[in-house]
């Protein structure tokens, strides 16, 4: 009974965004039920009405970071979302909060000009991603896909999924350099196992990272996936002469039985 109403004031504060209070109580049931100790992290699969195996779940604490760079992707991509973007100035996601940002409407995964995009970032995700979760009889299935102009000054405010398991981005129009922005990923753990692969061929080094933000700027070609639950925020600071375009997506995890 206690452990009950612990964990609904834990989901009372967590939809508060009382972070910190909410790790000290998800601790606090840690310390009496062993099997909930890491609950913080754990958590806000709560919310999807979705059984997850405790295999699963141990493999996304503490979070993981995959980058992958070099992804050959279909450069006429850039005329389709221009040719969208012409045809939809405004949308429900002007109202979301963010700042010199243009976001499509997060269905383009159904439509045909942006389904060689979906496959390849799904079919990568599952032949390189998915083995590191030691997932047996998954499907995974491309749940949302849109595209992100970010323009100079723009700013995403912070945030998390929990449409998908795994999200990401898949960057094809920025600075090569060191001003390109950044996404900013929130590793309230101090503990992130980075996987980094030179292309898409290629096998994956792995590192911890320690710091509370892992800073990534991106480059033309590089696919970052997290862990949904991971908080993220973008900021493209005042150097960016030139808009950026990237490919934010979310998957879906489909456990068999």
């Amino acid at each position: 009974m206690i452990n009950e109403k612990l964990e609904k004031f834990s989901k009372t504060l967590f939809a508060a965004r009382l972070y910190k209070l909410t790790n000290f109580i998800n601790k606090l049931i840690g310390f009496f039920y062993k099997n909930k100790k890491n609950l913080y992290y754990i958590y806000k699969f709560y919310l999807r009405k979705k059984n997850y195996n405790e295999d699963y779940l141990k493999k996304i604490y503490p979070p993981n970071f995959f980058l992958i760079k070099n992804v050959n992707f279909d450069k006429n991509i850039l005329h389709s979302i221009k040719n969208y973007q012409n045809a939809n100035p405004t949308n429900d996601y002007d109202y979301h909060g963010h700042t010199n940002v243009y976001q499509s409407m997060h269905d383009l995964n159904v439509e045909k000009e942006f389904i060689k995009t979906s496959d390849l970032i799904k079919n990568i995700i599952k032949e390189k991603v998915i083995p590191y979760y030691l997932l047996n009889k998954v499907e995974i299935t491309l749940e949302k896909l849109w595209f992100t102009i970010t323009k100079k000054s723009g700013k995403m405010k912070k945030h998390h999924h929990l449409d998908g398991e795994l999200s990401g981005v898949l960057y094809i129009k920025c600075e090569n350099s060191e001003n390109s922005g950044c996404i900013k990923l929130y590793n309230y753990s101090k503990k992130m196992n980075c996987y980094v692969a030179e292309n898409p061929f290629s096998e994956f080094v792995h590192s911890e990272y320690k710091e509370k933000i892992y800073k990534h700027h991106p480059k033309i070609g590089d696919l970052i996936i997290f862990d949904s639950y991971v908080d993220h925020e973008v900021d493209n600071s005042e150097q960016i002469k030139d808009e950026r375009i990237s490919m934010p997506w979310d998957v879906k995890i489909n456990f068999q039985k």
